[in-house]
Parts: C-alpha cells; structure tokens; sequence
C-alpha cells in the first residue's frame, strides 16, 4: 500500500513539474512577444527632461513596403506626420527623412548583404508652443513634501499616438511600439 502511494505521489509531482516548465516556457515566449519589435510600427525617440523633452524623431518599421521607395521618395516633403491626443491633433512637418537600421542610423536603401533596409526616420521640427509634440505633462498635485514643483508623467499611450502617412505606404503606420529616450552623450 505504501510503495503504490509513493509511485502516485512521484508520478503526481513529476506532472506538476512538466507543466511548470510548459508554463513557464509559455510565460518567456509571451514576454518575447510583448517586447519585441512589432511589424509596421514606429518608435519614438524624445530628447531633454521633463517639461523641455520633445519628440523630435520617429523611426518607422515599413518592413518590405520600404523596397519600392527610391531615394528620391525620401523628400521630407512627401510624408504626413499627425499627432493626436485626445482629440486634438496637429500635423508635425518633416525637416529630414532617410532610410535606417532599427537603431535610427543612417543606411542606404540598398544596405549590404542583400539586406533591403526595413526602417526609415522621420526627424520633425520643434516649435515653440505646441504641447502636442511634448510626451510629458505635469501632474495635478504637486508633491509638496518633496518641496519641488509638480512632478512630471508620461502622456497616455493610448491617448498620445502618431500616424505615418506616404503615397508608397500600403496604409498609415499608427502602431506605438516604443518610447526611446535619445541622451545627450550618444548624440
């Protein structure tokens, strides 16, 4: 009686290490998912602190839909860039666009190994005045224990998104994938 209770235990405790480790191996594959690049998105990239950071620059993830652009497709002029909060929204102008690495940096739209370039950047004017361009906002209560003025939060992604537009684009890239503080030592 002992010896086939010992066997059920065993057996018992050998499944629930089989799905732990099923589980678990679920687990990392979904964490890989939700972090990774996503196909057909942008990354925003913001420069400064607090009230002074701005979104100056959008890398964009066209994946194949950049082999049909030329450089020539690349005129700052020839892309629409919208951003919206809420219900408010501006158009952004374009000063520079150039195909890239997933990184940001400068390819050519041919890049070597026979690797077409997948990403393109977007680098927006700054103008003075508009708070649509800036991804912070102050908070309603100021901390007074800290003595300081108001602490700064991140928009609501769901709120604060862009969308990409090009006559060579199958359709608008509206997909955030990320956020990407640029420092001042890596400029």
């Amino acid at each position: 009686m002992e010896t086939s209770y010992g066997i059920a235990v065993m057996a018992l405790l050998f499944i629930l290490i089989l799905i732990a480790f099923k589980w678990r191996r679920k687990i990392i594959q979904d964490t890989i998912k939700e972090f990774s690049e996503k196909p057909y998105s942008y990354t925003l990239v913001i420069h400064g602190e607090d009230e002074n950071a701005v979104a100056d620059k959008i890398i964009v993830n066209a994946g194949p839909a950049l082999s049909a652009f030329t450089k020539e497709d690349f005129n700052p002029g020839s892309f629409t860039v919208t951003v919206r909060e809420g219900d408010k929204s501006e158009n952004r102008k374009v000063t520079n666009a150039y195909p890239c690495d997933i990184d940001g940096n400068a390819t050519e739209v041919d890049a070597e190994e026979g690797q077409p370039a997948t990403h393109f950047a977007l680098e927006l004017e700054s103008k003075a005045g508009s708070s649509l361009e800036h991804p912070f906002v102050q908070q309603a209560t100021p901390s007074k224990e800290k003595g300081s003025g108001a602490e700064m939060q991140c928009k609501n992604k769901e709120n604060y998104d862009y969308s990409i537009s090009h006559k060579k684009l199958p359709e608008a890239v509206i997909l955030c994938n990320d956020w990407w503080w640029k420092s001042e030592e890596s400029v």
